[in-house]
């Protein structure tokens, strides 16, 4: 039997993470909404990926409902936010993609284009299938690479993408494709402070016991949650923009960048009933 092969690493020998104790902190966001289709043609074995994809979600015999699918990709809305920038890309450690459903431009696998694009060769990573709570575990998921020292600089993209998929029992609810693009890491202007994921039927409840932690915070809501909230709830936050899905809440935070004060987001994943909320701070620098 032959030996097994020994993959050379890419961190210097004696390397070791250096903890940090305060968490991730954003430092700016980009936002682009994506009109229009974008046609695509398949080959037979795409198409056939594609019609997998949408039998996976429960959607009966796919057909021929793949082909009438002419979403912009993944790969394009996030390439489009980084040639926009402004001032070129750092190294980068890690990109995160944060989506409710998969990408049916299944030719294009959008974090391996990312780790070649970006500088540093960052590690890609994506969260998903969690409704509108994805881009929340995402920015969890950040503060801890951060406090665990292997995360300096990196990416959060948030997507949104007229799709035929969706999660069961849940109706389409965007109709444009949308893109939010955030810079962080251990340095920043604004830093996550608390995280939560409360499993709950009765989100208005839950989101009321949450704010009683956070009392003069303002609370901004995404489109998922803002649909379960009662009016006299309504009355009391700011409702992010209701064409999104996933978008949301980042198109409403990244209207309101730089933050002036503490800020507490909070969306809802309806199809299995999790509330989700990020209180961000401004950072203040002595």
């Amino acid at each position: 039997m032959a030996a097994p092969t020994v993959l050379p690493t890419e961190l210097p020998s004696g390397w070791a993470p250096v903890e940090q104790t305060t968490g991730v902190r954003l430092s700016g966001l980009a936002a682009g909404v994506y009109p229009g289709r974008r046609e695509i043609a398949y080959t037979p074995h795409q198409k056939r990926i594609a019609q997998d994809l949408m039998l996976a979600f429960g959607m009966g015999d796919a057909g021929s409902a793949a082909d009438t699918w002419r979403g912009h990709s993944f790969l394009r809305m996030t390439e489009d936010l980084i040639t926009a920038r402004k001032e070129p890309l750092p190294d980068l450690d890690h990109v995160l993609l944060a989506f409710q459903t998969p990408d049916l431009h299944v030719g294009e696998a959008v974090g391996c284009y990312l780790t070649e694009l970006c500088p540093g060769h960052p590690q890609s990573l994506g969260v998903s299938e969690q409704g509108a709570g994805a881009p929340f575990t995402a920015l969890k998921v950040a503060d801890a690479l951060v406090r665990g020292g292997v995360l300096n600089r990196g990416l959060l993209f948030v997507l949104d993408q007229t799709t035929p998929l969706q999660e069961p029992g849940t109706a389409p609810d965007i109709h444009r494709d949308a893109a939010v693009m955030i810079d962080l890491g251990g340095e920043g202007d604004a830093e996550l402070v608390e995280y939560s994921h409360e499993r709950t039927d009765r989100p208005a409840l839950t989101l009321t016991e949450v704010r009683d932690r956070h009392r003069g915070v303002p609370v901004v809501v995404g489109t998922a949650l803002a649909g379960c909230l009662p009016l006299k709830d309504l009355l009391s936050v700011s409702v992010a923009p209701a064409d999104y899905a996933v978008t949301s809440v980042w198109f409403a935070l990244a209207a309101m960048w730089p933050l002036k004060g503490p800020v507490l987001l909070a969306d809802y994943d309806r199809y299995a009933g999790g509330l989700y909320t990020a209180r961000l701070n401004p950072v203040v620098r002595s």
